[in-house]
């Protein structure tokens, strides 16, 4: 099961001085949010955003018409997305809230309490959450499926191909434990039909 508060604070480890401005700027959507059950952290990747981990593993963005502006003064409203993770390939994305003003000088109107609201009953009939957690480096999938698995990578530990992504990037072998970034897992050293018909 995801440990949402340890992976957060996790990312939070690794702020530096733009991520720590923004909280200055944002820190009450931050505690709006964790006030709700939803551990967020701030996302300067392709512009600011606010972002929350469900207890499922999936993610809760908030951001304004595009990324949120360092000046709270020109926010011109709350737009909130659900995803299956943070990824630009996202297979699914929920537009939870979006109330971002016509008049950019009317400012933002309404306050982040009911961004956080429309979350919390999102998030209660949302088709589309995960059925399961994949978690984090070395945790335990807890579900040996064999379509949950990656084909065609294989563990840089003990060269097993049962290594399954995570919704957060992450690729955990199965078979050892080993918890490594999906970048540092390897491809098939030895052809397969199964490969080369999926083009790996």
């Amino acid at each position: 099961m995801l440990n949402a508060a340890d992976a957060v604070a996790a990312i939070r480890t690794e702020y530096g001085p733009d991520e720590h401005q923004a909280i200055e700027v944002y820190g009450d959507v931050i505690d709006a949010l964790e006030g709700a059950g939803f551990p967020a952290y701030v996302e300067t990747r392709g512009g600011l955003a606010i972002c929350a981990l469900t207890p499922d593993g999936s993610l809760l963005t908030v951001a304004s018409e595009d990324a949120l502006p360092w000046d709270r003064d020109k926010l011109a409203g709350w737009h909130l997305a659900h995803t299956a993770e943070d990824a630009p390939g996202t297979p699914w994305r929920c537009i939870v809230h979006d109330a971002v003003a016509a008049d950019r000088s009317a400012g933002a109107g309404e306050g982040i309490e009911a961004v956080v609201a429309a979350a919390v009953t999102h998030l209660k009939t949302c088709p589309h959450r995960p059925t399961e957690y994949e978690g984090r480096p070395g945790e335990s999938a807890g579900n040996d499926e064999v379509s949950a698995l990656a084909h065609g990578v294989r563990c840089t530990g003990c060269d097993s191909p049962q290594v399954a992504f995570t919704v957060r990037g992450w690729a955990n072998c199965r078979a050892c434990g080993l918890g490594q970034e999906s970048g540092a897992a390897m491809l098939c050293h030895d052809w397969c039909e199964e490969c080369e018909a999926a083009a790996l």
